[in-house]
């Protein structure tokens, strides 16, 4: 399963990213820092899951619907 990761906070993204390479069926797609390159990297679609922080800069869950 590709995994991708969106979260502005580093500590986040470490530990999320150190858990998925304890399952070696699990590959992370890709990180993005904000909502924006969450977006942008999204379209892409070489993804299964988003581990996606709910309020992050630019652009969030709370200012997208």
């Amino acid at each position: 399963m590709r995994i991708a990761i969106a979260n502005h906070q580093p500590q986040a993204v470490e530990t999320l990213r150190r858990a998925l390479l304890l399952e070696p069926r699990h590959s992370l797609a890709w990180i993005a820092r904000d909502g924006a390159e969450a977006v942008d990297a999204w379209r892409d679609g070489a993804w299964d899951v988003i581990l996606m922080d709910i309020q992050m800069p630019q652009l969030d869950g709370r200012s997208c619907c």
